[in-house]
Formats: structure tokens, C-alpha cells, sequence
């Protein structure tokens, strides 16, 4: 995931969690072994009060058509469709456009203090369809002209980040099952061969 500022130039999560406070989190799918979204990039903007949430299939390429949801805590919001209920059961919703945008709009009600204590920063939050990531704590700062988060959302087909290299972990899993397989290999070619049977490799 990436993190950009208002003028584009990328920063990490400590310049982040500074402009926007410590409510700002990205929660992972519910399977992260299935195909699902995950958020591909943060990106500070002024000037519209609007979250705009971009989506992107695999290939990086905009994705018009699919549904993105936001929530805040209403009672009195709409229940979701099914493939939107994943996080929460109401909220609001939109499909993209032809630019892979859309756009929910902010209120009085989402503005805050980024140096807030936590239980009183906002707790808006925004997904896309099916098994996606979260990005929770979503709002515009106050003395600023709506600066705030916009979220896009890349498809990705089971686990891990689109162009992100393996860690050391799942590397030396991944080689720990080729050592396994080259071992069972070499058993069932000293097997045959002691049992006397001529192999042939093509």
C-alpha cells in the first residue's frame, strides 16, 4: 500500500496517522486467501468534501460497475445488499463510474481534530464488494479545506499485494515445500530403481 499527500509526494504511516490521527486503520479481507480488494493506495485531497473511492482490477486497470460501500454510525441507514454486507449490515452504496470512481460526500458531522482522543475520532469507514479490505476512521480535518482520505482498491487473486515481493517468511516456506518435494522425489526414484525398473525421462 502506498500513502501520497495532498501534492503527491508518497509518505509512510507515522506522516499519516500525524495528519489524520490515530483512528485512521486498514483492516484486512475476511479471507485473505481468497481473490478479493485490497486498498492500494491512500491519497491526501483538498478542496471536495467527497471521499472518492477508486477501484482497479489486477492488471491495475479502472473498474466501472463495481459496488463500494460507506458506513457511519447511524442507525437509521439503509440496509446493504448482500455482496456489500461483509463489514457492516446498512450503510450507503454506488457502483463506479467508466473512471472506476465514486464518491460519497462528507457533512459537518465528519470534520474533527486529528489530535483528538481516539474514542472521539470519526469512525466512518469505506469497502468494495465481496472479500475487500476496510479502510476505517475516515473524515476531513477541521481548519483545513476538507483535507481528508481518498481510497483505491485493487483486485487481487488470493493472498497478498499486487507487486509486492514475498517476505522472508513465505519465501522460506515456499522453499522448505520445494526441499520436501525434491526429497520425496529422490525416495520414489531410489525405489524404482532398486526395484529394478528403467525409467525414462522425455
Amino acid at each position: 500500500m502506498k500513502i501520497y499527500d495532498k501534492d503527491g509526494t508518497e509518505r509512510d504511516w507515522a506522516w499519516l496517522q500525524a495528519t489524520f490521527g490515530q483512528g485512521v486503520r486498514v483492516d484486512a479481507r475476511p479471507d485473505t486467501e481468497k481473490a478479493g480488494y485490497v486498498v492500494r493506495e491512500l491519497r491526501a485531497k483538498e478542496g471536495p468534501c467527497t471521499i472518492v473511492v477508486n477501484v482497479r482490477d489486477k492488471d491495475n486497470v479502472i473498474q466501472g460497475g463495481i459496488d463500494v460501500a460507506r458506513w457511519w454510525d447511524d442507525g437509521s441507514l439503509p440496509a446493504l445488499p448482500a455482496n456489500l454486507a461483509t463489514w457492516k449490515t446498512i450503510g450507503i452504496f454506488g457502483p463506479t463510474n467508466a473512471g472506476g470512481d465514486v464518491g460519497f460526500g462528507m457533512g459537518q458531522g465528519d470534520g474533527y481534530d486529528p489530535h483528538w482522543e481516539p474514542e472521539k475520532l470519526p469512525v466512518s469507514e469505506v469497502w468494495a464488494t465481496g472479500n475487500s479490505e476496510r479502510v476505517h476512521g475516515l473524515g476531513w480535518v477541521w481548519a483545513t479545506n476538507h483535507l481528508h482520505l481518498d481510497v483505491v482498491f485493487q483486485y487481487v487473486e488470493g493472498d497478498g499485494e499486487p507487486g509486492e515481493p514475498p517476505g522472508d517468511d513465505e519465501i522460506a516456506a515456499k522453499l522448505e515445500r520445494i526441499a520436501d518435494a525434491v526429497s520425496a522425489t529422490a525416495t520414489l526414484l531410489a525405489d524404482v530403481l532398486e526395484a529394478g525398473v528403467l525409467v525414462r525421462f522425455r
